[in-house]
């Protein structure tokens, strides 16, 4: 059980959980900013020896595929 920032330090395994609205501007496009700051943090929880999870909704997926082939 998680009660306090300190047990989030000390976990081995961490879930992010990356929807749209985390990922894209008010307009509806992709924000580099927020997504490269989660990879910068998931790098940085890697090399720390943790083990990340990224979850993401189907919306995420489309609005990727979007963004690529536009």
């Amino acid at each position: 059980m998680i009660h306090n920032r300190a047990d989030i330090r000390n976990a081995n395994r961490i879930v992010i959980k990356a929807g749209t609205c985390v990922a894209s501007t008010p307009e509806g496009y992709p924000s580099l900013l927020r997504i490269s700051n989660i990879v910068e943090d998931v790098a940085r929880l890697t090399r720390e020896g943790k083990q990340v999870i990224i979850v993401s909704s189907g919306n995420m997926y489309y609005f990727i595929l979007i963004w690529i082939y536009n």
